[in-house]
């Protein structure tokens, strides 16, 4: 993913880092998850391959806050990874950016996708 995100990553940014949820409620699930703004790419690791990959032009935090209010995925949910992209990526790029995730990364949920097309 960060080869197909290439010129797009944003400058300094950690690729592919992972951020642990924690354990608990609320806010303090996500308190070792830094509020990286988007654009990005975002994707949940699980035991043998990925659980999900979306993407936010929110503050990392706030998207998962999110996901976290659905039962199934607050119970499941250990971890995150993300790849920020540049300010300037355009609505379509980035489209087509998470619709490269969920073809390469093949996540086991997930069901409103981007078409990738401009």
């Amino acid at each position: 993913m960060i080869e197909v995100v290439g010129e797009h990553l944003r400058a300094g940014a950690r690729p592919w880092q992972v951020y642990p949820i924690t354990a608990g409620t609320g806010n303090a699930r996500l308190r070792r998850i830094p509020a990286l703004p988007g654009p990005m790419i975002y994707a949940v690791p699980d035991w043998n391959g990925w659980s999900y990959v979306g993407l936010t032009v929110q503050n990392l935090p706030d998207r998962l806050r999110g996901h976290l209010r659905e039962p199934a995925k607050a119970a499941r949910w250990a971890a995150v990874m993300a790849l920020p992209l540049d300010a300037d990526v355009g609505a379509v790029q980035i489209a087509r950016l998470e619709r490269a995730g969920k073809d390469l990364l093949a996540p086991r949920t997930g069901s409103r996708w981007s078409t990738g097309r401009g």
